[in-house]
């Protein structure tokens, strides 16, 4: 319809410019008054729709051409036209009687039980890939009426594509996971979309609105335009390294600033902090693959850790200095040692830049931006001691030459800034330091250590070394804070491919976005495994015969004879009784083999060291009746007492739903004395609740929540009910 209309057009200013011999004087003004635009000229019949914002361009055709839009590809298209009429031999009215009038367009009349969405999605397939926001915005437009469709589109769909820079795919995935804390793949966001609009139950005039109301927080902290001066001047530094991980996490924590929950100047330092942990990581050289989840979880786990109204920055601290090994906060004693050796001139060229424009400027408000000028090469980075030695070089550094330039050449330490690079090359140091613009010209203050040097050698790089390292302290310092939890969350530490499990107990594994209890690492084994085994079934079996611990052979008889052996599927066993650290290992051979970042598998952690039996459950759990809901007592625990979202909680409303499923028992009244469910709970303690008794409050709740909806299970998990009947089954054999 777009490339028609077009060409209809380009036809109409053909005929009206005499470009083409019209062949029926009255052509143009029937097109445009039939298919077009309305009689009194003032809108356009045919409703474009597309991204981009090309309405406004195509509009802007009916118009002067020097109003035409020249860098929209619907302008392109309509020049291409009018190009190719100039050297038709047809008149007008040939080619529109004989060739456009002659097309016709399709209508699919669907049947009650046709669902649009996948006809369209089948129709798509055959051409140019659909971006996943073009099926999303299907997928939402689709059920509504032709006036909500106008109405959404214009008022929250288009303005939002404006405010993310027309960026929608990323945008969308991160808003997904700001929503849902799983960071789907690119390739999966419509997916992950439609899951989550089926689960959140939400109607589409509402997730448009929201997605909106995020790329106008979005928007505001990527332009560094809040409104607030201390959060704009944090950002305009912050934004150079956050990268996009730590997205949902910062929207939904200035969506509150913007609530008024927390005050401007704690938003900014939750940034100074992002900042600095990013930069000393980054320093570091510690493996970026954690931040992903971290961040998806960080403004959950915040939430449920604040308790009494503590800065959001103070709650961030005490969170990042709990990480485990992957996601640990480099302290300054790692820092320091890491500032001095790191090879800073092939540092990612966006951290470099940065790097350069905080060490120079510092905190000054005075000092140009060193960023932007390092960006436009009107200054660039310089080795005092050149990348290339020269003989005279050589013997200024004296014997240990080679070893001292190797060592040396693209630290901290030996780098600086100047106008005059070319100038420079590989001049002596004498010739750098008095030439016109050398260093004692210098106005920098990377060159004040420089400019007062007689030579340069190994002494004056250590000290150079000492003194921006004591500077990289000051600017990027380790955070601290003096808050204390009531409660510990359930901790989380990616698989990845060096962290120790040995003397940790899990209690749950999340992989492809699903997290799944698990009470002991021989469950866990058997999740990870079975998911591996989906992804890629022939490299899995064929590991079974590359170690002792996995079987293909015999499989139910292995693990009939051998309590040792747990079935994964009915063609692989896994040996279960091996040490921790061998499983693990096991699991990331096998991550390697498929070709699977062993990142993305992530195992939730006890907070305290101590195993189930120590817990005061009378069994251990994988050998108790109801092990499938005990072990979820400390994914409950940790939401007890928040104020949690109840779309925060689905995914625990869902695990444990379907666990009491498989307990319902009969006339759950009568087992709890005929009394009403809040009268016997406030009447007894856990440790007073039999095993029947428990499970006939836990089947009462599920037929409450079948009636009225599972935000009947979010308020009994967060008022502590179901904590409490969870902890009472510990007790039964």
């Amino acid at each position: 319809m777009t490339t028609v209309s077009l060409l209809m057009l380009a036809l109409i200013h053909a005929v009206e410019a005499e470009e083409i011999e019209a062949g029926d004087p009255e052509l143009a003004g029937k097109l445009m008054r039939s298919y077009l635009q309305f009689p009194d000229n003032t809108e356009q019949k045919f409703k474009l729709k597309p991204v981009k914002d090309d309405r406004d361009s195509y509009s802007k055709l009916f118009g002067p051409a020097d109003q035409f839009n020249e860098k929209s590809k619907i302008t392109v298209n309509y020049r291409y036209f009018r190009e190719r009429l100039r050297k038709t031999p047809y008149t007008a009215a040939e080619l529109w009687n004989r060739g456009i009038s002659n097309l016709e367009v399709m209508l699919l009349d669907l049947e009650a039980h046709d669902d649009p969405q996948r006809i369209f999605e089948s129709l798509n397939s055959t051409g140019l890939s659909l971006k996943e926001s073009d099926k999303i915005r299907n997928f939402a437009l689709m059920g509504l009426s032709h006036y909500e469709q106008n109405q959404v589109y214009e008022k929250y769909w288009n303005e939002m594509e404006k405010n993310v820079a027309f960026q929608t795919d990323s945008f969308i995935r991160w808003y997904l996971v700001a929503q849902t804390a799983r960071t789907p793949k690119e390739s999966d966001v419509f997916e992950a979309f439609k899951d989550f609009a089926k689960k959140s139950g939400r109607n589409p005039i509402d997730t448009a609105r929201e997605l909106h109301e995020f790329s106008i927080l979005a928007n505001k902290l990527e332009n560094a335009k809040t409104g607030y001066r201390e959060i704009d001047q944090r950002l305009a530094r912050a934004n150079m390294v956050l990268g996009d991980v730590v997205k949902p996490f910062i929207w939904l924590a200035y969506r509150d600033v913007e609530a008024k929950k927390i005050r401007p100047d704690d938003f900014a330092d939750l940034i100074a902090i992002i900042e600095t942990y990013i930069f000393r990581r980054v320093v570091s050289s510690v493996p970026a693959n954690a931040l992903n989840k971290i961040f998806a979880n960080a403004y959950q786990e915040l939430q449920k850790l604040r308790k009494n109204g503590e800065r959001y920055s103070d709650v961030l601290t005490y969170m990042l200095q709990n990480r485990g090994q992957s996601g640990r906060i480099p302290d300054d004693a790692e820092f320091k040692e890491a500032f001095k050796t790191r090879d800073f001139y092939r540092m990612r060229p966006g951290y470099r830049t940065y790097f350069f424009d905080l060490v120079e400027r510092g905190t000054s408000k005075d000092i140009a931006d060193i960023a932007a000028r390092l960006e436009g090469n009107d200054i660039s980075i310089e080795h005092i001691m050149p990348q290339t030695l020269s003989k005279k070089w050589r013997d200024e550094l004296g014997s240990e030459a080679d070893s001292i330039h190797t060592t040396w050449v693209n630290r901290a330490a030996n780098l600086t800034i100047t106008g005059y690079n070319s100038e420079y090359s590989n001049l002596p140091f004498e010739k750098k330091l008095t030439m016109s613009g050398g260093f004692k010209d210098s106005p920098y203050f990377l060159n004040a250590f420089v400019k007062d040097q007689d030579e340069w050698g190994l002494q004056q790089l250590e000290a150079r070394s000492e003194l921006l390292a004591n500077r990289a302290m000051e600017l990027w310092p380790y955070p601290t804070t003096t808050f204390e939890p009531m409660k510990e969350t359930v901790p989380f530490e990616p698989m990845g491919t060096d962290t120790v499990f040995t003397n940790r107990d899990v209690v749950a594994v999340e992989i492809e976005g699903t997290k799944t209890p698990a009470s002991t690492w021989a469950n866990a084994m058997v999740i990870v495994l079975r998911a591996l085994l989906e992804l890629d079934r022939e490299a899995v079996l064929k590991m079974a015969n590359e170690t002792r611990l996995l079987t293909s052979e015999d499989v139910a008889e292995t693990v009939a004879s051998n309590r040792g052996w747990r079935q994964v599927d009915p063609a692989l066993a896994v040996l279960v009784g091996a040490s921790t650290a061998a499983r693990i290992g096991l699991l990331r051979k096998i991550c390697e083999k498929v070709g699977y970042d062993p990142y993305d598998i992530v195992f939730y952690l006890r907070p305290e060291q101590e195993t189930s039996q120590k817990s005061g459950a009378s069994v251990p759990i994988e050998d108790s009746p109801y092990s499938d809901l005990i072990e979820l007592i400390p994914l409950i625990s940790e939401v007890e007492g928040t104020q949690l979202s109840q779309t925060e909680t689905l995914e625990l409303q869902n695990n444990l739903s379907e666990a009491v499923s498989n307990h319902v028992i009969e006339e759950p009244q009568a087992v709890i004395g005929g009394k009403d469910l809040g009268t016997f709970l406030s009447m007894h303690e856990s440790g007073d609740i039999s095993a029947d008794q428990a499970l006939a409050c836990l089947t009462i709740y599920q037929t409450m929540a079948n009636m009225m909806g599972p935000k009947i299970w979010h308020d009994a998990m967060l008022d502590g009910d179901v904590s409490k009947l969870l902890t009472a089954l510990t007790k039964s054999k």
